[in-house]
């Protein structure tokens, strides 16, 4: 479970890489994860763990950077 945030900048970022990808399901597809992991990242204070921060990174091809939805780790 990745760590949990007060800030929601990264949910605004984690939101339009969704939309960029063509939705929820398709990124969660991408990420070979289920979608509700997706949706917590999004409705909860969890982050988006580091891996698929990086993952939603090269899926964007750097419009969502990893070091932005994880600034406490790049």
């Amino acid at each position: 479970m990745g760590k949990k945030i007060k800030d929601k900048t990264n949910k605004v970022l984690l939101n339009k890489a969704v939309v960029l990808l063509g939705g929820v399901v398709v990124l969660s597809e991408e990420l070979g994860i289920h979608h509700t992991n997706i949706s917590k990242w999004l409705h909860t204070d969890v982050e988006v763990p580091i891996k698929h921060a990086v993952k939603i990174d090269k899926l964007t091809k750097g419009k969502i950077k990893a070091k932005s939805l994880r600034p406490d780790i790049f």
